[in-house]
């Protein structure tokens, strides 16, 4: 009876260890090869793998960052295209009032310009109502997807302009739309209409005294629609109309308090200064916009600048480097077909080659 001999035992036991460990390694790499992975699991390299954790949810929020910014350039882009088009209406009223005012001995041409006037106010009723996928441009947080930003209110006689945005008075919570740019910070954006048409000032120098008058909260849309409707009765104004237009257009006395009356000629020539001055107001409202494009793209670059730094630092821990791992895997294999060899020429010795 043939039997291996006590030390080829202990070198057999010692071979064999070392196949199941290189046996293990080999499968190990594989796997690893396979998914593209250095971890199979977080045990691996507990503090790598935290690590890569952290970097995949900071990843995570950059792409919603991405998206934020993304959105919002869209928002600015679009809000541009309508700012730009109501620049021009208001060019064409103006100059419509300059007409009307030029010929206001003759009268009968009115009609005509009230025509256009009507127009006008028709597209810039259109633009300051436009929606960006479905959410109105110009109500800032006040948006309701049923109700337009700006309507016309008849019910008094007179065409009346309704706001139905936020207001500049409202605080930072309601006035302003705001995104997420970062994880400690946001960026307004948008144009509302409140301060797109409101608010306007106009002042003017008093004739008999040194003092001034003005008024800060003008409408320059609705300085429109008066102009239309004073050219379409050709300036034929009834005592509730002038009344009416009288208070619209009224001054204040900067020193007194006290509101003048102006007569018709004043008004329409007042009418033309706020359209003026609105037209500036938007003018400035471009200008904005532009701005705020720029700042966006400028945090694009910068949230897509972090992002890749993320992806580098997240491939390099995560990501196998399949060159060497394929040079480990052959070095792995040749080490365990030698020791596999050695197993079966020690399993193949007898007691016999001893005598």
């Amino acid at each position: 009876m043939s039997t291996i001999a006590t030390s080829d035992t202990a070198n057999l036991a010692l071979i064999q260890s070392l196949i199941t460990r290189n046996r293990t390694a080999y499968n190990t790499i594989s796997e690893k090869i396979s998914s593209g992975s250095n971890f199979l699991m977080r045990s691996d390299d507990p503090t790598a793998t935290n690590q890569a954790a952290l970097i995949s949810i900071d990843q995570a929020q950059q792409t919603q960052f991405a998206g934020n910014v993304s959105y919002v350039s869209n928002w600015e882009t679009a809000t541009y295209s309508y700012l730009d088009d109501i620049s021009e209406q208001f060019f064409s009223a103006f100059s419509l009032a300059t007409e009307a005012n030029n010929t206001i001995n003759e009268v009968s041409g009115w009609a005509s310009i009230a025509e256009e006037l009507d127009s006008v106010v028709d597209s810039i009723l259109a633009d300051g109502n436009s929606k960006y996928l479905g959410t109105s441009l110009f109500a800032g947080t006040r948006t309701n997807a049923n109700q337009d930003t700006f309507t016309i209110d008849s019910s008094s006689g007179f065409d009346t302009l309704v706001y139905n945005g936020s207001l500049t008075s409202d605080s930072d919570a309601y006035r302003s739309v705001k995104t997420a740019t970062s994880a400690s910070s946001s960026s307004d954006y948008g144009t509302i209409g409140d301060a797109l048409f409101g608010h306007v000032e106009i002042t003017e120098a008093s004739t008999d005294t040194t003092n001034s008058k003005s008024r800060d909260d003008f409408n320059s849309v609705q300085a429109i629609i008066d102009l239309r409707d004073y050219v379409s009765c050709g300036g034929d104004l009834t005592d509730s109309q002038l009344a009416t237009y009288q208070s619209r257009y009224g001054l204040y006395d900067n020193v007194t308090g006290t509101m003048d009356t102006p007569d018709k000629s004043t008004i329409l020539n007042r009418i033309m200064n706020v359209i003026e001055a609105g037209s500036t107001q938007i003018s400035n409202s471009l200008a904005k916009n532009s701005a705020s494009s720029n700042k966006f793209t400028s945090l694009s670059t910068t949230i897509t600048s972090t992002a890749n730094t993320d992806q580098d630092l997240y491939s390099s821990i995560v990501n196998i480097d399949t060159a060497k791992a394929a040079t480990d895997l052959s070095s792995v294999k040749v080490v365990l077909q030698a020791s596999m060899t050695l197993a079966g020429n020690i399993n193949q010795l007898s007691l016999i080659n001893f005598i």
